[in-house]
């Protein structure tokens, strides 16, 4: 499988929303953190994004593409000065937005959320190359019209236009940490792409490292500092990805997913589960816990 494929089978990000807006300086926005990501596409004007939690304060201009893609709490405003810092006259003073929510509907241990940046921003010379351009125009274009199958195109548009997005970061190496840094490296990407086609191999370091075409310290060092794992720990996070959906859907007992994911017993398989988790894995087969494990984490908090 390629590089990007396994992540996004296993994550299924689904379009949540698309709207399009006007701010002025008379009509902020503000969101909570929400755990979904968070697209935007500046189609006029410029804007403040303001977020406590990420410590950010940054003016955006028109052709600009954020992402946040953990959904942090933020603050959205137009900015009243023009791209020359002068004083500009009402209508210049609004901007036009679109907002995309995208949802992955594997949210546990979401190794692709949870390691990227808190913000991705793309300046308007990103966001005009070749393979976003055209989706971001044909976006722009359908969240400001209200035709026949509205819903349907935007919806699509958003999930391609994040795959595409995703291929450019890795492409460029826009990202350098995290699962997606990792990705970007031809040498780590091999044995990132072999843990995710096969998790249950019985992988150890010197395997992974022949993988990469790389010695086995050279390796080790390079996997940590990008990826944030070593690879053992990359490995049983990833195996406890796949548990969490299959477990969630029902679709195998946990003696045979302790099998397929490379466990010697379903014994094993339990004690690793719940380290990783925190949990044991029946609490995953039920989807009233999701509620109850947002309310304990914000009474720990």
């Amino acid at each position: 499988m390629d590089r990007l494929s396994a992540l996004l089978n296993l994550f299924q990000p689904e379009t949540q929303s698309v709207s399009q807006m006007c701010l002025t300086e008379q009509t902020p926005l503000s969101y909570p953190d929400t755990g979904q990501g968070c697209l935007y596409l500046i189609q006029s004007g410029a804007l403040i994004l303001t977020s406590d939690s990420l410590a950010i304060h940054q003016r955006h201009q028109s052709g600009d593409l954020l992402w946040l893609p953990r959904g942090s709490a933020h603050h959205l405003a137009a900015d009243g000065l023009g791209s020359d810092d002068l004083e500009t006259d009402d209508l210049e003073k609004e901007c036009v937005v679109t907002r995309i929510v995208i949802h992955f509907l594997n949210q546990e241990l979401n190794l692709l959320q949870n390691t990227l940046p808190g913000l991705l921003n793309l300046p308007t010379e990103d966001s005009q190359a070749a393979s976003l351009k055209p989706l971001v125009q044909l976006m722009c274009q359908e969240a400001g019209q209200q035709r026949c199958g509205h819903t349907t195109v935007v919806n699509r548009l958003a999930e391609v236009l994040l795959v595409t997005l995703l291929r450019y970061l890795m492409a460029e190496r826009k990202v350098d940490t995290g699962i997606l840094g990792g990705l970007s490296d031809i040498r780590l990407a091999k044995a990132l792409t072999g843990i995710h086609d096969n998790p249950g191999q019985s992988w150890n370091l010197e395997q992974l490292a022949q993988t990469a075409g790389m010695s086995r310290t050279s390796f080790s060092q390079q996997f940590r500092a990008t990826v944030g794992f070593t690879p053992a720990d990359y490995l049983a996070q990833w195996r406890m990805s796949l548990a969490c959906k299959k477990i969630r859907r029902g679709q195998t007992s946990i003696a045979t997913l302790a099998d397929e994911l490379g466990y010697q017993s379903e014994t094993a398989f339990r004690r690793a589960f719940r380290k990783i988790t925190g949990h044991p894995p029946g609490f995953f087969k039920h989807p009233a816990n999701d509620a109850q494990m947002l309310e304990a984490e914000k009474m720990e908090i």
